[in-house]
């Protein structure tokens, strides 16, 4: 039960980041192609760069405390670069192609958390940003840490990667994707 457990909490950060890493790839060759300099260097925007670690922080908080209007203000998806997720309930993978899908998506995970008594919390991220002319890119990572109803506890590494434009009001988080970074383990009480 608690490696079903674990494998649910775990699609939701899968869902956050596999499908970004490869659009990552995607975009930072896209950005890189489109914006070279006359010796052939990407100019990164430094401060473009960490504004979106911050932003990336911000959202963690978010997903920590399931708070969805705050996850709804920062995550807007796009219908071109989709997430990638499993379905919690059914292990099966889902395209997720609208910042309402991603909502939906996350509720779902949220409330299937809360049923069964399961506390996630995302700590100590690593993260990295680049961005240069309203679009970034992070990749992170963090330890998924499951707190069990019986009082146990289960560790997961991850790594991600997550991909942003920047709009009027700031930020927004269009695809993402995360992965196991090794093997879950059980932590006793």
């Amino acid at each position: 039960m608690q490696k079903i457990r674990s494998i649910q909490a775990g699609s939701f950060y899968r869902y956050v980041m596999l499908s970004a890493f490869l659009i990552a790839f995607i975009g930072g060759a896209v950005l890189w192609s489109a914006n070279k300099s006359a010796e052939g260097s990407v100019k990164w925007d430094a401060a473009a760069g960490k504004q979106l670690e911050h932003e990336l922080m911000k959202l963690h908080e978010s997903l920590n405390s399931m708070d969805i209007e705050s996850i709804r203000q920062k995550v807007i998806g796009d219908d071109v670069l989709v997430t990638f997720d499993v379905d919690p309930d059914t292990l099966k993978p889902v395209k997720l192609t609208s910042q309402e899908a991603i909502l939906q998506y996350t509720e779902r995970f949220f409330k299937s958390l809360k049923k069964s008594g399961i506390v996630s919390k995302a700590e100590h991220p690593m993260i990295a940003c680049r961005a240069v002319n309203g679009f970034g890119a992070c990749t992170e990572e963090c330890k998924i840490k499951l707190y069990l109803p019986d009082g146990s506890m289960q560790e997961q590494q991850l790594r991600a990667s997550v991909l942003a434009v920047k709009q009027k009001d700031g930020w927004k988080w269009i695809q993402w994707h995360m992965s196991e970074a090794g093997p879950s383990y059980p932590i006793q009480k």
